[in-house]
C-alpha cells in the first residue's frame, strides 16, 4: 500500500503504475503469444511508456503549488499489488488482454477519483479529474484498437 501525502504523491504513483504496467505488457509479451496478442502488446507496452513520460513531464514542470498540495486522506488503491498479482501465461488471447487493459484503467480511474475527492484545492481537484478523464478516453481507445486488431 501507498502513503500519500501531497498531490504530487499521487502524480508519482501514477507515473510508477504506467512503469509497472509497461514492464508487465512486455513480460507478458515474452511468453509465447499468438502474433496478434504480441502486437497488442507491443502497442500497450509503448502506450504505457507514453503515459509513464507524459506524468514525469508533469511532474517536473507542473506548478508546484498544485504539486504540493496537501491531502487530508489517501486514496485507498494499490495497483501494485493487481500488477504482482496478474497470472502470465503463454497462448493469452486478446480478450484476456483487454481485461486486463480495463481492470488497470478502472483502477487508475478510481484511485484519480478519490483523490480527487480529498483535496479541497479546486486547481488540484481538476487536476485529477483529468487525470481520471483521460484514463477513460484512453481506455475506450485502447479496447476499440484491440478491437480492430482482433478482426483483423
Amino acid at each position: 500500500m501507498h502513503n500519500f501525502e501531497q498531490v504530487k504523491d499521487v502524480i508519482h504513483y501514477g507515473k510508477e503504475t504506467h512503469a509497472g504496467l509497461q514492464h508487465l505488457y512486455s513480460t507478458i509479451n515474452t511468453c509465447d503469444q499468438h502474433v496478434r496478442v504480441g502486437m497488442l502488446l507491443d502497442f500497450l507496452s509503448q502506450h504505457e511508456h507514453q503515459r509513464e513520460q507524459g506524468l514525469a513531464a508533469f511532474e517536473q514542470g507542473g506548478d508546484a503549488h498544485i504539486l504540493d498540495t496537501w491531502m487530508q486522506y489517501a486514496p485507498n488503491i494499490d495497483i501494485g499489488r493487481q500488477i504482482d498479482g496478474t497470472p502470465i501465461h503463454a497462448g493469452m488471447s486478446v480478450d484476456d488482454v483487454i481485461g486486463l487493459v480495463i481492470n488497470f484503467n478502472n483502477s487508475l480511474m478510481e484511485l484519480y477519483r478519490e483523490a480527487a475527492m480529498e483535496t479541497d484545492i479546486p486547481s488540484a481537484r481538476a487536476v485529477f479529474d483529468n487525470l481520471r478523464c483521460m484514463e477513460g478516453k484512453e481506455k475506450m481507445k485502447i479496447v476499440r484498437d484491440a478491437m480492430m486488431l482482433q478482426d483483423m
